[in-house]
């Protein structure tokens, strides 16, 4: 989607209440916004604008999210759909390291 660049959210919930206590724009090692767009033409979905009349590009950097675990060093794993791939964040919400199995290019 369009717009979309995935972030680390910290919430808290208290009974039917959620509340947004801090959230971490996730990165390019450049320090760009990582996207939510489709990666590999011919894999993924096409990406298209939010009226799905225009096609976008795919884009390399995308990421669909499915799972998060926060290392003791205050890092994160990231599972993501697309590569499918595992990818190591730090802190700070920088990709450090995409791990894609072979053959998934």
């Amino acid at each position: 989607m369009p717009g979309f660049d995935p972030a680390i959210v910290k919430i808290r919930v208290s009974g039917n209440t959620v509340e947004v206590l801090d959230a971490l724009p996730i990165t390019t090692s450049s320090g760009k916004a990582v996207t939510g767009l489709s990666n590999q033409q011919g894999r993924d979905e096409a990406p298209y604008s939010y009226d799905a009349q225009t096609a976008l590009s795919f884009n390399p950097n995308g990421l669909d999210t499915e799972g998060i675990v926060r290392a003791g060093d205050g890092s994160f794993w990231l599972v993501d759909e697309y590569g499918p791939s595992l990818v190591d964040v730090s802190a700070r919400g920088k990709v450090l390291t995409r791990y894609v199995p072979r053959g998934c290019i």
